[in-house]
């Protein structure tokens, strides 16, 4: 079932690792473009979204919710899975953080205005 919002706890959880696989890049590239890749699968699976073995359904029901940052997502995993250059692999980090904080960093600003709404 689709999850509006990650609690803040999640969120803080997930955006320490995402800052973790971004300071990584330097040294390591190629894991820091598959650790990014892992976290925004499992993130969407957080939220409520297929899993992330299952890449094309999860990517489907993305486009439902999050459109504008699927082609970042679609980058990263192709970049993941296949190599590229240094280059294109800090591009597809760059393009693959607008879903990353769309399920993550969207969400709380979602149970912010939720929280504020009842203030």
């Amino acid at each position: 079932m689709y999850k509006p919002a990650l609690d803040p706890a999640e969120a803080e959880r997930f955006e320490t690792r995402w800052a973790a696989a971004q300071e990584h890049f330097v040294d390591e590239p190629r894991e820091a473009v598959a650790e990014a890749e892992r976290l925004l699968a499992e993130a969407a699976e957080t939220r409520g979204f297929p899993a992330g073995d299952r890449y094309e359904e999860q990517l489907e029901a993305l486009a439902v919710h999050h459109a504008p940052h699927v082609q970042g997502y679609r980058h990263l995993h192709h970049v993941a899975r296949n190599g590229a250059d240094t280059e294109e692999m800090r591009a597809a980090l760059l393009e693959g953080r607008g879903l990353f904080e769309e399920l993550v960093g969207g969400s709380r600003r979602t149970s912010e205005r939720t929280h504020a709404g009842r203030s």
